[in-house]
């Protein structure tokens, strides 16, 4: 039908096409982005994370969950709710820089993942900063309205066998431990051969990332 529409009227088809493709570039790019904070959705986040835990040294995996999101909803609005959302978002990809791809998994579900750079102090440090950050009040109207996050954090590189699933895995049973901790905190999880360990932060020794990712303890 196309082709005897192109052959009768080729002026007409083509520029229907090209709206058609148009479209459909439109329902791509839509599909990729979460339309509230801008962030990848969870499929496109996935896929980037996928292509660079192929790459696990100096790759770490944060499970971000934001804390006291339905109070929020409850007595600012669901656009207030979107409001701290987005700014979740900024900050989180803002922390975690070019080196790495942060996505909204669904509600006030983050994912990213993280590649240290040259310089960048303890482990310990960083976290304190990120939750700092996460902490800010965000501005809605004239009201402010308080914000906060748990995170769990894992090195990928420290699997027995890196793959996305394990370190999600191992990242969102780090942010279980932390919401148990009483939230606003972060958890980092140390999966050895026979299952998980959660460690307590601030952590018991100095653990520095480095250049590569190496990290080191004192």
């Amino acid at each position: 039908m196309s082709s005897l529409l192109q052959l009768a009227f080729p002026t007409a088809a083509a520029g229907a096409l090209a709206v058609l493709n148009l479209a459909q570039r439109r329902q791509v790019v839509a599909g990729r982005r979460d339309p509230v904070t801008g962030l990848a959705t969870r499929a496109e986040w996935m896929r980037h994370a996928a292509k660079a835990v192929r790459r696990p040294a100096g790759l770490w995996l944060l499970a971000v969950d934001g804390d006291g999101f339905k109070a929020v909803n409850d007595t600012h609005g669901h656009d207030a709710g979107d409001v701290v959302l987005a700014a979740l978002a900024l900050r989180l990809a803002a922390w975690v820089g070019p080196r790495g791809t942060v996505g909204r998994l669904g509600g006030d579900e983050f994912m990213a993942t993280w590649r240290p750079r040259r310089g960048d102090g303890p482990l310990t440090v960083r976290m304190a900063e990120l939750l700092a950050d996460l902490s800010e009040p965000v501005r809605f109207g004239t009201a402010w309205i308080p914000a906060a996050a748990s995170v769990g954090v894992i090195e990928v590189a420290v699997l027995p066998a890196p793959s996305l699933p394990q370190a999600m895995k191992g990242a969102d049973l780090a942010l279980y431990a932390a919401k148990a901790a009483g939230r606003g905190t972060w958890r980092l999880a140390e999966p050895p051969a026979g299952g998980y360990t959660i460690q307590p932060a601030p952590l018991r020794r100095t653990r520095s990332v480095g250049p590569a990712g190496q990290t080191g303890g004192a």
